[in-house]
């Protein structure tokens, strides 16, 4: 084929046209690979930083595009994560609660067993204080 596309033939057109169609769908398909790729360690990022089962994080309702699906899949992690810290400060809020009572009742007598020593209630003090330390 010659520089001057006003001088080819038929053939030689269909021929390139052929040929750059070609390379468009490779490249078309490297960067649909590449985008899938992406795609992929954006949700096993979400999976490990939310603690989400695999199963909850699929974008489901988003048919739009791949960025809509990956956002999709964020939103589902946050999610997990908000509950999973509302359900983690409702348990924090009875562990401190109960040791309160603790404190408070630790001189009664013993209902079941045994008092709750001064070293227990350090140990459930501690335990509450590096709770307390991770949240945000």
């Amino acid at each position: 084929m010659t520089d001057d596309i006003k001088s080819w033939s038929r053939e030689e057109l269909e021929s390139a046209y052929v040929q750059r169609e070609l390379q468009l769908k490779k490249a078309l398909d490297e960067h649909d690979k590449e985008i899938g790729d992406f795609q992929n360690e954006v949700r096993d990022l979400v999976i490990k930083c939310s603690g989400a089962p695999d199963s909850s994080i699929d974008g489901a309702g988003s048919d739009a595009g791949w960025q809509e699906f990956t956002l999709a899949e964020i939103g589902q992690g946050f999610s997990h994560m908000t509950d999973k810290i509302a359900k983690l400060e409702s348990a924090l809020q009875e562990a401190k609660d109960a040791l309160n009572h603790c404190k408070i009742t630790s001189n009664d007598p013993p209902v079941y067993g045994r008092y709750l020593t001064k070293s227990d209630i350090e140990i459930i003090d501690h335990a509450l204080s590096t709770i307390n330390s991770l949240q945000p």
